[in-house]
């Protein structure tokens, strides 16, 4: 799960820098809210494994779909 979140984290960053490039305050947002979860993800190795679950389904969507946020804006 530590793996995970600072795979989450670094896509966190990745949307800071191009929320500072693009100037998109939308993706200020997706950073922050990113950041949240990365950190949600990297406590989560105390919880049951039923909740880790949903932990590791949610961090996985949040780089997936933030990818394709970071596309769309991008243009």
């Amino acid at each position: 799960m530590k793996a995970l979140g600072v795979a989450v984290g670094l896509f966190a960053a990745l949307t800071a820098v191009g929320a500072w490039l693009t100037g998109d305050s939308f993706l200020y947002v997706v950073a922050f809210v990113s950041l949240l979860c990365a950190v949600a993800t990297w406590a989560s190795t105390r919880i049951s494994c039923y909740l880790k679950i949903f932990v590791a389904i949610f961090s996985t969507e949040t780089i997936v779909f933030g990818l394709a946020t970071l596309g769309v804006h991008a243009d």
